[in-house]
């Protein structure tokens, strides 16, 4: 807490006799995370396309000013893209429910951005990730029946592919 005392006086050496007393507090501390958590385990996996949501919970508390605004960024380890989601506050937590069917593959660490009223911004926790994994690909190559016959009716039949995981 500052205290600043005012007066006054002119060129003339007039004085203000009253004294006004000011106080204020200065505010450089960002809100602080409580809780930051998942519906999910930490680092799950998930196909491309899947049609999970994640539902994404954090708790901030700020002792001077209150939390203003949450973003949430989502970077994307294999390309380095980021986009943000702002959460909504529902009671005294922040949450967003994130749909993984249009994300591309990568690692997915998930950033929490809090904003107090006076622009203090706390990004110190980046601890939750997930995974959008490609399927592998199959090419096919040849089939080829065999020309022994195990039992009647029964054929072998050779087949040779090639399958690769991006991942």
């Amino acid at each position: 807490m500052y205290r600043v005392i005012l007066s006054a006086n002119d060129t003339v050496d007039n004085r203000n006799n009253t004294i006004a007393n000011v106080s204020f507090t200065l505010d450089r501390t960002p809100p602080n995370v409580s809780t930051f958590f998942m519906n999910i385990s930490n680092a799950s996996s998930f196909l491309v396309g899947s049609n999970a949501i994640i539902v994404i919970n954090a708790t901030l508390n700020d002792s001077l000013t209150t939390v203003q605004e949450v973003t949430l960024g989502f970077l994307n380890s294999v390309n380095n893209s980021q986009f943000n989601i702002t959460a909504t506050k529902q009671g005294s937590y922040w949450y967003t429910n994130l749909s993984l069917a249009p994300l591309t593959a990568g690692q997915y660490t998930i950033q929490l951005y809090g904003n107090d009223t006076l622009g203090n911004v706390n990004n110190s926790v980046a601890n939750l990730s997930f995974t959008i994994n490609s399927a592998p690909t199959i090419t096919y190559v040849s089939s080829v029946p065999s020309q022994s016959i195990i039992e009647a009716g029964t054929i072998n039949v050779n087949i040779s592919f090639t399958a690769s995981d991006p991942n």
